[in-house]
């Protein structure tokens, strides 16, 4: 229907980028623009397949082409985990304090799994009882036991539960929200990306 197409992992309303993509289409009629939130996986392959104009995710792999990409947030990897937890009333938790625990992560497919495989690697820990799942679970999860989740720190703002806490973790990781598009040089990327840093 040649409408701009953008692709965006679920999570434009935890950096407050909701507002500002509504906003740019209400005030660009001219733009036929069609919005569509979808599983990392299939946002990475949808953009490779040239499903997407332009999408909004995190750390794109190598070997998916694009002409353009910005970062437009920051985030950081944090650990989760119920108050009762005895590491809940710690200022921070050294990585090597988990790795004995059960421990939840997102989906294998997923920029947080490998950041923080990655994140074990560098530090040469092997976590013991690793599990994945989406971060709703996760949540879910950890407010029955005494496991550890890591996720990003404005994944949960979208989560309330009482029964949860979050402590930062040493070393962490830092996360980046970026924009990719196909064409640099398109007048609606340079007008979106004006709006978005507005």
């Amino acid at each position: 229907n040649g409408a701009f197409r953008i692709g965006s992992l679920a999570f434009l309303g935890q950096y407050g980028l909701n507002f500002k993509i509504a906003e740019f289409i209400a005030a660009h009629p001219e733009y036929s623009i069609a919005v569509e939130d979808v599983e990392e996986d299939i946002l990475l392959e949808g953009f490779k397949n040239g499903n997407y104009d332009l999408i909004i995710g995190r750390t794109l792999p190598q070997e998916i082409f694009c002409d353009y990409s910005e970062k437009i947030a920051d985030d950081e990897l944090i650990a989760v985990m119920r108050k009762s937890h005895p590491l809940a009333s710690k200022k921070f938790i050294e990585l090597s304090q988990i790795i004995s625990m059960p421990l939840y992560l997102t989906k294998t497919y997923t920029s947080i799994y490998k950041i923080c495989v990655g994140l074990f690697e560098e530090n040469n820990l092997a976590p013991s009882k690793v599990f994945t799942s989406r971060s709703e679970t996760i949540i879910s999860m950890i407010s029955t036991q005494n496991a550890v989740g890591l996720l990003p720190r404005h994944g949960l703002d979208i989560f309330q539960h009482s029964d949860i806490t979050v402590v930062p973790v040493v070393p962490s990781a830092k996360i980046q929200v970026m924009i990719y598009a196909r064409d640099k040089n398109s007048l609606i990327v340079k007008d979106l990306m004006k709006a978005i840093k507005n």
